[in-house]
């Protein structure tokens, strides 16, 4: 007679078991980094052709004019927190947003909407919404951020919500942890591949 595996620990495991996370930042200040490329040209003319002190006093302050919007930039950093959703949670969420199949939608979008399982127009936001865990925004807000948010942003948050809910949860590595136990006489295996 085989032998049932032990379950020793699972009740511990279960017990701290938790959804994935995935954090995306956004710079709601991009309209800054053309400022700070302009300054950046400018400095490195200036460094080239750098010859008198007078010079060498307006590379700094265009230094300092990088540097103070690179702070202000970073400052408009919001890092939006993610957890995925449970199984019942997601077929809930894909229950209500089913494939469009109106005469007002384009027989392309009723094939997207069909082979995907769900209207593509209306669950991206939904989903987004369902795993945001922070910042905690009202509907208002929501409203105003997706304004913002350029193709690449919104992406990058639905990308994190399909992550956190759809796709394998492996133990990350980190190059940064490992380098720095590594130089201090600690060692750390990246895994193997």
């Amino acid at each position: 007679m085989p032998k049932k595996p032990a379950l020793v620990g699972l009740d511990q495991m279960l017990s701290t078991a938790a959804l994935p996370e995935r954090t995306v930042e956004v710079c709601l200040r991009g309209d800054l980094v053309a400022q700070v490329e302009d300054l950046e040209r400018e400095l490195r003319d200036l460094r080239t052709n750098t010859v008198t002190m007078a010079d060498r006093g307006r590379a700094r302050g265009l230094a300092e004019q990088i540097e103070t919007l690179r702070v202000e930039m970073q400052s408009s950093v919001v890092v939006f927190r993610l957890r995925g959703l449970n199984r019942k949670a997601w077929a809930g969420l894909l229950g209500l947003h089913p494939p469009r199949n109106d005469p007002g939608t384009s027989k392309k979008d009723q094939d997207t909407d069909k082979a995907l399982g769900y209207n593509v127009e209306t669950f991206f936001p939904a989903l987004i919404r369902a795993c945001l865990v922070e910042p905690a925004m009202s509907d208002e807000q929501w409203k105003r951020l997706e304004e913002l948010l350029t193709s690449k942003q919104y992406d990058d948050l639905i990308d994190a919500a399909l992550a956190v809910t759809r796709r394998k949860v492996d133990v990350p590595f980190s190059f940064a942890s490992s380098a720095m136990l590594a130089t201090s006489g600690e060692t750390s295996r990246q895994p193997s591949a």
